[in-house]
């Protein structure tokens, strides 16, 4: 068996050769009329457009047209939730064609299956022990993409529980540092912040991730930063090395903090208990001067919030923006938010 693969589908890792989403017999070549509905399918501009395609053509798909309409379909949908997609019997009929054929799909075609099941929030127990089988097979065969996708995938969908999930992790949590040498940044941030959410120990992998954070420090954005820090406290694996090369780093770039990464960046000083007023006090200037405070949801204004006080650092400017924000949206507050703040 040979494996095929539709170039521009989904983001290489650091390998030259083009990965495979499924295994192809016959020599590996697909009929034409599988490759033109791929391009049908790509096409689409709606959700609307795509389960028309969908339901025109379903019954000449191999699995590569299941993967790239259920792939379409995540990015058409846009975080709705498939509100866009569930009452159109198309998408029943490709969700069942989808768990069919599970069992033919190659590291890409697993991580993409994953990953755009996480994007509609469709956390369907049978899809997910099915993709985690797959994953136990082939495992030793993923790369950086593969396991980034894969794992942020399950994290996000809470599939931490049972047996074949638990055994996907403890192999997962033995693979994924030996792909993290070479990756590129965002595949090894989405590792992190997976195990990190899942509650997986790995320590060899936190430990990869640190090496190559330091390294290339000077290049990594604002998110890339404050995702990294995040994961690690989250873990409970305070790295000081880290948190201080972060820390300077983060001082020459305050312009390009967005309110949501300086949220998620003090909420990391403050878990990890790493006061840095040399960083958070002009940070909170520089938010309040480009008006990106007031652009924080109630929640991730907690979150800001926390970082100072967990670490007794005080901005009097600050508290009164977020005391202005926390009175605005005091009726979206959930519990957990009015006991930060």
């Amino acid at each position: 068996l040979t494996s095929f693969y539709a170039p521009g589908t989904f983001p290489r890792s650091t390998a030259s050769t083009v990965p495979p989403i499924y295994r192809v017999g016959n020599g590996g070549r697909r009929p034409q009329e599988s490759i033109q509905i791929d391009v049908k399918l790509r096409a689409a501009n709606s959700s609307r457009d795509l389960l028309r395609v969908i339901a025109d053509t379903l019954q000449c798909f191999d699995t590569g047209n299941v993967v790239v309409a259920f792939t379409t379909a995540a990015k058409l949908d846009e975080g709705q939730e498939m509100v866009s997609l569930d009452r159109h019997p198309a998408w029943s009929a490709l969700q069942t064609r989808l768990l069919d054929c599970c069992g033919e799909l190659e590291p890409r075609g697993m991580s993409m299956v994953a990953y755009a099941a996480a994007r509609l929030l469709w956390g369907h127990p049978p899809l997910l022990k099915s993709l985690a089988r797959v994953g136990l097979e082939r495992l030793s065969s993923f790369g950086a993409t593969d396991v980034a996708k894969a794992c942020w995938a399950f994290a996000k969908l809470r599939f931490v529980e049972g047996d074949v999930a638990q055994q996907f992790w403890s192999a997962a949590a033995r693979e994924a540092p030996r792909t993290v040498r070479g990756a590129r940044f965002v595949d090894i941030s989405m590792m992190v912040w997976a195990f990190a959410v899942a509650g997986v120990p790995s320590h060899e992998l936190f430990a990869a991730a640190s090496k190559e954070a330091l390294s290339s420090i000077s290049s990594l954005p604002p998110r890339s930063l404050a995702s990294t820090l995040w994961a690690f406290a989250r873990a409970k694996l305070r790295n000081d090395e880290l948190f201080r090369a972060v820390s300077l780093r983060a001082r020459s770039s305050l312009d390009d903090f967005s309110a949501h990464d300086a949220s998620t960046l003090c909420w990391a000083f403050g878990a990890a208990g790493f006061r840095d007023p040399e960083l958070l006090l002009p940070l909170a200037d520089q938010l309040i001067s480009s008006g990106e405070l007031r652009k924080l949801s109630p929640s991730l204004a907690g979150e800001l919030l926390f970082g100072y006080a967990a670490t007794g650092i005080f901005h009097e400017g600050l508290l009164l923006t977020m005391k202005e924000t926390c009175i605005k949206g005091i009726w979206e507050l959930e519990t957990e938010d009015v006991a930060t703040f």
